[in-house]
C-alpha cells in the first residue's frame, strides 16, 4: 500500500454516523463490530456497484463480485488479505472468515488464496481507540473506508440533543474512478445499512 501514499492522488469525504442500531446487534448476538461492516459494505456496493472498481492503467474496471479486503497488521507488515464474495454471505460466515484471517495473522502465514481478487479494501483500528484517520487507497482499488471506534456523542434527534453511539467513517477514492457525487451517494447509502437493524439480520 506504500505505492498509494507515494505516487496516487485520493480525495476523503468524512461523516459521522450513528451506529446505535450496529452497536445493539453486536450486544445481542456477539458478532464482531468488523464483521458488520463488512456486511454493510458488501450490501452498499451491491446497491451501487460503480465504487466497486480498479484501475487498469487507464481504464475504470467495475467489477461483478463484491470482494473486501481488510487491512491486517501482521509481523511481515501491513497486508490486505480478502472476504471473496461477501455479499453473499451471512454474518456467522463473515465472522468465521475473520477469525480465520486473524488467527493467520497472529501466525503471520496469511494463506495466498486470501490475498488476491480485492475490490474494496475497510481498514478498522475502532479496537485501538482511534477515533478518526484517513486511509490510503490499495491499488489497484478505486476506493477504500476507515473506520474509527464507537464513541458517545451529542445528537440531534427530532429537535433535541440526546447521546448516541456514533463513528467517524473515512471514505478515500480515487478521483480517476469516482466522482464526489457517486462516491456520496454511496456513502449515504451504506449510512442508511447501518442505521437500520433489519438490514444485519445474521441469518
Amino acid at each position: 500500500m506504500s505505492l498509494s501514499n507515494q505516487s496516487i492522488p485520493r480525495f476523503v469525504l468524512e461523516v459521522d454516523v450513528d451506529m446505535s442500531e450496529a452497536w445493539r446487534l453486536r450486544q445481542e448476538t456477539f458478532f464482531s463490530y468488523t464483521a458488520i461492516l463488512v456486511k454493510v459494505v458488501a450490501e452498499a456496493l451491491e446497491r451501487h456497484p460503480r465504487v466497486n472498481a480498479s484501475l487498469d492503467g487507464e481504464a475504470i474496471r467495475y467489477h461483478r463480485e463484491i470482494n473486501v479486503g481488510l487491512a491486517t497488521a501482521t509481523p511481515d507488515g501491513l497486508l490486505v488479505p480478502v472476504i471473496g464474495k461477501a455479499n453473499t454471505l451471512r454474518l456467522r460466515q463473515i465472522q468465521d472468515a475473520i477469525a480465520e484471517i486473524r488467527e493467520q495473522a497472529g501466525r503471520g502465514k496469511i494463506g495466498s488464496d486470501y490475498l488476491s481478487q480485492g475490490t474494496f479494501t475497510l481498514s478498522n483500528l475502532g479496537m485501538y481507540g482511534i477515533d478518526r484517520f484517513e486511509a490510503l487507497v490499495n491499488p489497484p482499488e478505486a476506493a477504500i473506508l476507515a473506520a474509527g471506534r464507537i464513541r458517545d456523542l451529542p445528537w440531534a434527534v427530532a429537535g433535541e440533543c440526546q447521546t448516541c453511539s456514533a463513528v467517524r467513517w473515512s471514505h478515500s477514492s480515487l478521483p480517476e474512478a469516482a466522482s464526489r457525487a457517486m462516491t456520496g451517494k454511496y456513502t449515504a447509502i451504506w449510512i442508511t445499512l447501518i442505521q437500520l437493524k433489519a438490514t444485519m439480520k445474521p441469518t
